[in-house]
């Protein structure tokens, strides 16, 4: 006998218009729950909520930027599979207050988009909003280590921290990293043209690199281009790296299928993709290179450089076998 799919909150049937509560209807919890097909927590445009430095000139305040037919994606976290909440950017740029620095220590503060639905959080709202969280001033606090951080709120995504040192007067944008993640996945790209690397027996990190904020979903990283190898023959073997940890590990090279046999003074193309799911946060992201001769010069072609993307692919991959 066939089972009837009845939505877990809300209206009693999917595809009939409606209220939220109305039997029939088609409630708003089920239409969040639809871009969770394809679509994940983040902002959709490059400059959607980005967090910068004040405009009109740094003081403790940041700009939060607001393009019109920008929107984000937040997930509702007060109960279970309540949904991707669709955010459209705000009719003008916001500026938000940071808190005072402390005298002494260094403060890790976080700028959050954050949604209230009263229906699911008993809040008494239904708005979203920009808040700053204010981290508790600690020793040795750094955009990467993020110590005394505060909590991230419920329903909300972060959009960057921001470095407070010690009796600064304002906020600059060296100090505001972008933690923004993205609704159909992060997506970076960076060359290299200039500049000789030396890549000798021992691992040396490579340029291009980049940072990119990871949501948790599938991530590859490739490298394409023309090496070139002034030096004598050689064999070049190559490993990819995230915040400076060969991902494959100590014998990445030994075992290495990217491995290039360069004669003397020639180059060869470089095809390197690797695909895996990288922890949530923001990575340092980039290729290491090893030789079987000390010391060698290898460098990219200004005409070919080297070619760096990373990018997620956040809808589910499933065989059909």
């Amino acid at each position: 006998m066939p089972t009837t799919i009845v939505p877990a909150l809300g209206a009693a049937q999917l595809f009939t218009e409606g209220g939220q509560g109305a039997s029939p209807g088609y409630s708003a919890l089920d239409r969040r729950r639809s871009y969770g097909a394809d679509l994940q927590a983040g902002v959709v445009g490059g400059n959607d909520f980005k967090v910068v430095q004040r405009g009109a000139g740094a003081n403790m305040s940041v700009d939060v930027t607001m393009p019109a037919g920008g929107a984000a994606l937040v997930r509702g976290t007060a109960v279970t599979g309540q949904g991707l909440y669709q955010v459209q950017t705000h009719n003008a740029t916001v500026n938000e207050v940071v808190a005072a620095a402390h005298a002494t220590l260094p403060r890790i503060d976080s700028v959050y988009l954050r949604i209230y639905d009263t229906l699911h959080d008993a809040s008494g709202l239904n708005r979203a909003e920009i808040v700053v969280v204010t981290g508790t001033a600690t020793s040795g606090a750094t955009l990467d280590n993020r110590t005394g951080a505060g909590a991230q709120p419920g329903s909300s995504l972060r959009l960057a921290d921001i470095l407070v040192p010690a009796a600064s007067t304002s906020v600059t944008q060296a100090n505001i990293r972008d933690r923004r993640t993205w609704a159909r996945g992060g997506r970076g790209r960076a060359t290299h043209t200039g500049g000789m690397q030396i890549i000798g027996t021992a691992d040396t990190l490579m340029n291009p690199t980049m940072r990119l904020e990871c949501s948790g979903a599938p991530l590859t990283m490739t490298l394409t281009g023309i090496v070139l190898n002034p030096g004598v023959a050689s064999t070049l073997g190559f490993a990819p790296v995230q915040d400076g940890v060969l991902l494959l590990g100590a014998n990445a090279f030994t075992n290495s299928v990217w491995r290039l046999g360069l004669g003397a003074g020639y180059g060869g193309p470089v095809q390197l993709s690797y695909a895996y799911t990288p922890p949530a946060g923001s990575h340092v992201l980039r290729w290491a290179g090893r030789t079987d001769v000390n010391s060698q010069d290898v460098q990219g072609s200004a005409a070919m450089p080297l070619i760096m993307t990373a990018y997620e692919t956040v809808a589910p991959y499933v065989t059909n076998d």
